[in-house]
């Protein structure tokens, strides 16, 4: 089996998400929580807060899965945090981003979009989202982005697109959209996938090995390493 240990920043990611959501949780961490830290749970904290506030219901790590015209799911994932507000028929999907780089703007980010097209289809009462990008530990946002029933067609035709192409060779079954390994949903820490990338290189830039030969040894090597990824 291919064994991957946690990496320290995905599970660093996972406290603070905890801290976030759950009061318990923040009770129990926050005297342990580095001062950086715990600046950016509390900022965190604030915005749940606020959206509770203003009479959200506040919804976390929300399991959200998008179905094209056929009914087939096609990407699954999910998301941090949704505000639903009833009344006014929109809904606020939050992603945090809890590191130290930079990250493209809500309108650019193909994994919101496929957020605001489950949220859409999970709650038919939705006629306006907001996508926001929030990065505690520069106490910024980034966003709103809004969309509404409008760009539903648009996003999902994006997003099929995306699902063709990497499902189009069965070598790379990713979980399209989010450039995850389909088994263990991990993105940079993944061995099996880093194996694959390493035999084949970019899966949408790959060219044919140079004779038959090649190709079955490729073929085979992939094969035990897409075993290992199953396995694991």
């Amino acid at each position: 089996k291919l064994t991957e240990p946690p990496s320290k920043w995905a599970a660093m990611g996972t406290q603070l998400h905890a801290c976030v959501q759950d009061d318990q949780a923040f009770r129990k961490e926050k005297d342990h929580l580095s001062s950086d830290d715990l600046n950016a749970v509390e900022y965190a904290r604030e915005i749940v807060a606020n959206q509770k506030a203003i009479g959200a219901q506040v919804l976390h790590e929300q399991f959200v899965s998008v179905r094209n015209a056929t009914g087939r799911k096609i990407v699954n994932g999910r998301q941090d945090m949704v505000a639903l507000f009833k009344d006014q028929q929109e809904a606020d999907l939050t992603d945090w981003k809890f590191g130290y780089r930079e990250v493209e703007d809500p309108e650019d980010n193909l994994q919101l979009k496929g957020y605001f097209v489950g949220t859409m289809q999970q709650y038919p009462w939705v006629r306006r989202v907001r996508l926001l990008i929030q990065m505690p530990r520069f106490s910024k946002a980034l966003g709103p982005y809004e969309m509404d029933r409008l760009d539903l067609g648009p996003a999902l035709e994006e997003l099929e697109e995306v699902y063709q192409d990497a499902t189009r060779n069965q070598l790379f079954t990713y979980n399209p959209g989010f450039t995850q390994c389909q088994y263990c949903k991990a993105r940079h820490t993944c061995t099996a996938l880093t194996a694959l990338k390493g035999l084949f290189g970019d899966y949408r830039e790959s060219e044919a090995p140079v004779n038959s030969e090649d190709a079955a040894d490729l073929f085979d090597t992939a094969k035990l390493v897409r075993k290992g990824a199953e396995e694991t």
